[in-house]
């Protein structure tokens, strides 16, 4: 349900977050994930398909526009299937 919403704001957006990984495992910059996704058959088959810097770049500027609509519709159907919740998570903050 998320995911499908998620990806229609933001095509390719599962693609980016298997770069971040790819990232993390070898510990590298993004320069060289970009190099290794285009060098590395087994790399390439995680990730999925060929992927540039500038890509990546353009990417994280539509995302940080599109994230706070997703956010707030995730929560107000949240709150549409589970009323409680709200008041629920109210009385559990410190």
């Amino acid at each position: 349900m998320v995911r499908t919403r998620i990806e229609e704001k933001l095509p390719g957006v599962f693609t980016y977050f298997k770069l971040l990984v790819v990232m993390i495992v070898y510990c590298c910059s993004l320069r060289d994930a970009v190099n290794l996704v285009n060098a590395n058959v087994i790399v390439r088959l995680f990730v999925g398909e060929r992927v540039g810097k500038s890509t990546l770049f353009d990417f994280i500027g539509r995302f940080a526009r599109a994230r706070k609509d997703l956010l707030r519709e995730i929560a107000k159907e949240l709150v549409e299937l589970h009323p409680d919740i709200l008041s629920w998570c109210l009385s559990a903050s410190p």
